[in-house]
């Protein structure tokens, strides 16, 4: 349909012709192997018209796809473009890294595994920001947004910690940090072994430390239940801005305090 609104917009004598032989008749006629049609004249304002032809569907298309892209009819389809989007770019980071993770993280058998509220919509976020669940952190788990601060990276890993998010806890890690560096299994084995023996309580952000544009220092307090026992973790974590995303870099461990309940 593109192709004869083109052709008959700029007057192509054969309207029915699929894209791939408009392109043949144009690679022949180029290099003068093959004449589409008699006469010099005729044979330039045909080359011509068939270049024109090819621009113009290229041009339709592209505008296509923006239009489909700004309103979709389904909603949930532009959501999986920018989630497929994120995951691509996820992809190459991890293998610039030599990590082959790429598959391991993009599958959809981590998300199986997550425990997200069912109905996000009436579910307070788990981060504790007293906010809905939906309009907190959910976007950057399902990689609708990204994050604009060293905070939301925080809040949004003690929430996947919380909700079983493994694909989120390594994704947000910085490409190119420690945590990336550690083999794929033992890695995903260790997320999967805190989150099911940890339950998330409560997080308290104790200082934060902005030491430029592209790095922040924060420290803060996670409350978990371990087998009955309350466990709270101290930790100084720093964070770094890359293609203007916050990534979770290091931290190191400052306390572990235990208390029984």
């Amino acid at each position: 349909a593109e192709l004869q609104f083109c052709t008959a917009a700029f007057g192509f004598p054969q309207p029915a012709q699929t894209l791939r032989s408009v392109q043949k008749n144009l690679l022949f006629s180029s290099d003068g192997r093959r004449r589409i049609c008699d006469g010099g004249a005729r044979r330039v304002a045909c080359r011509r018209r068939c270049g024109e032809v090819v621009r113009a569907v290229g041009v339709v298309r592209f505008f296509t796809e923006i239009y489909e892209y700004a309103f979709p009819r389904d909603k949930s389809r532009k959501r999986e473009i920018i989630a497929d989007e994120s995951a691509t770019q996820l992809a190459r980071d991890m293998q610039s890294d030599r990590r082959g993770l790429s598959l391991r993280v993009t599958s959809t058998e981590l998300e199986e595994d997550e425990r997200t509220p069912s109905e996000p919509e009436s579910t307070r976020c788990g981060c504790g920001s007293g906010k809905r669940y939906s309009r907190c952190c959910m976007p950057f788990h399902r990689e609708w947004r990204a994050e604009e601060s060293a905070t939301e990276v925080l809040r949004a890993r003690v929430c996947a910690y919380k909700y079983r998010c493994i694909r989120y806890l390594m994704s947000s890690c910085a490409p190119g940090s420690e945590q990336t560096r550690i083999p794929p299994k033992k890695w995903l084995r260790e997320l999967h072994t805190f989150c099911d023996e940890h339950a998330v309580q409560r997080l308290e952000i104790v200082q934060t430390q902005i030491v430029g544009p592209h790095t922040t220092f924060i420290m803060f307090r996670v409350q978990t239940l371990h087998e009955g026992d309350i466990v709270t973790f101290t930790e100084r974590a720093k964070f770094v801005e890359q293609r203007g995303r916050w990534f979770y870099d290091s931290g190191k461990l400052i306390d572990v305090d235990t208390s029984s309940s």
